[in-house]
């Protein structure tokens, strides 16, 4: 059972990062964030918390609590950073060239948060005027999976202006839009670009409507007598697939060579099934999803994979829908704007190339797109969530240093 203090916040805002110019411009995005976030949760009377993790801090670098600047007056918000040190990040096989381990950092803060609801995003977001109005209404439900799109918007964001200046900057400097499935460019005028589209991470499928208890009968039948003629010809009756150690994954890669480095982590490349994954939309989710405490809990939050995090987040969003979390997607005016950064430092449709031969040339892997099938193919099948951590997820083994802004009272 999850113990919570009787002083919790209504939602908290969990996020990840440390002070290594990552993207270029780190400290200014990062600020404008703060800045955002702080001045919509007073202005909205937000109950919220802001939850940095701070993973694995450069040497010779000041902490961001330093670096940033804090307002007088938080509100009725706090901050808390959790710092996440060289020596627990060092434990992973791939430490030296993925510095950041996004996702378990961010159960880190999942595991540490206070909130009701747990929103899950990044340092280089802020959110529409209506995105913030309608949080702070407080009529989040439980039993919900929250998405929303994200708009990539030009890099010099004002920083210290109010926050009605920095949205309205957002609103007219807008690159491309991340929706269900797709992501497109945006023309000067905000226009949708004509062909300018490409296939998300996360391509949309087939939405599957619930089959009649008629369908049910008639698919059930053929596909007993399958599993009767593969045991009777002494063929597997059920396949697994079976997580595979990051050093034999490395052994591998080697044997293999580098030209064969496609990230693959522990399953077939294709999907072996005729039924599709709902269409959910997880283009982007790693910047915005939001549930109740306790399905994160239940779901223990990320998988925890040495990998880079590419489409773990929507590895998420498929367990969290199968573990009874229905997906709403929140509708314009209500947008989080997405700060644009460096190429390559993160997936567009223009930089994919130069990220993924940067995670080749450091051999670091990732989650190849069909093997997330395989795994939303396997929930859906069998109608529930996949567990991919065990109970100590979120390192809780481990005391980490906490620091809370603004100072308690003396």
């Amino acid at each position: 059972m999850v113990e919570v203090s009787s002083q919790r916040p209504y939602l908290s805002i969990v996020v990840t990062t440390r002070n290594d110019d990552h993207g270029g411009s780190l400290l200014r995005r990062t600020q404008t964030f703060v800045n955002a976030l702080l001045a919509q949760c007073r202005s909205h009377n937000l109950a919220a918390e802001l939850v940095i993790v701070e993973w694995n801090p450069p040497a010779g670098r000041p902490r961001l609590r330093d670096a940033l600047r804090w307002p007088v007056d938080f509100g009725g918000s706090r901050v808390r950073f959790v710092e996440v040190p060289e020596s627990v990040h060092l434990r992973y096989p791939s430490a030296k060239a993925l510095p950041l381990y996004q996702m378990i950092a961010k159960n880190v803060g999942i595991r540490k948060a206070r909130g009701q609801f747990i929103l899950a995003t990044n340092i280089d977001i802020l959110f529409s005027e209506e995105l913030a109005a309608y949080l702070a209404r407080q009529e989040l439900q439980s039993g919900l999976m929250y998405r929303i799109d994200r708009y990539d918007v030009m890099t010099d964001v004002p920083t210290d202006a109010p926050v009605e200046e920095r949205l309205a900057y957002c609103e007219t400097h807008v690159i491309r839009v991340n929706a269900r499935g797709v992501t497109f460019a945006v023309t000067p005028n905000s226009a949708r670009a004509p062909g300018a589209q490409h296939a998300s991470s996360a391509p949309a499928l087939a939405t599957v409507s619930p089959p009649s208890a008629e369908m049910r009968l008639s698919e059930f039948f053929p596909k007993l007598k399958g599993v009767l003629r593969r045991a009777a010809g002494n063929d597997p009756v059920i396949t697994v697939w079976v997580p595979v150690p990051g050093f034999a994954r490395r052994l591998l890669r080697f044997v293999l060579g580098a030209d064969d480095q496609s990230g693959v982590h522990a399953a077939t490349e294709k999907a072996d099934c005729t039924e599709r994954s709902p269409d959910l939309h997880t283009n982007a989710c790693g910047d915005f999803t939001l549930m109740a405490r306790e399905h994160w809990f239940d779901l223990r939050g990320y998988p925890e994979w040495d990998l880079y995090s590419f489409d773990i987040d929507s590895v998420l969003c498929h367990a969290a829908h199968h573990g009874g979390a229905r997906e709403v997607v929140l509708e314009s005016p209500m947008r989080i704007y997405h700060i644009e950064h460096g190429g390559g430092s993160g997936w567009t449709p223009e930089g994919e190339k130069l990220l993924f031969e940067r995670l080749r040339q450091k051999g670091v892997a990732w989650l190849p797109h069909a093997e997330l099938e395989v795994w939303a193919a396997q929930m859906r099948r069998l109608n529930c969530p996949m567990i991919f951590n065990r109970e100590n997820w979120g390192l809780s083994d481990f005391q980490f240093p906490e620091t809370v802004l603004p100072d308690p009272p003396a």
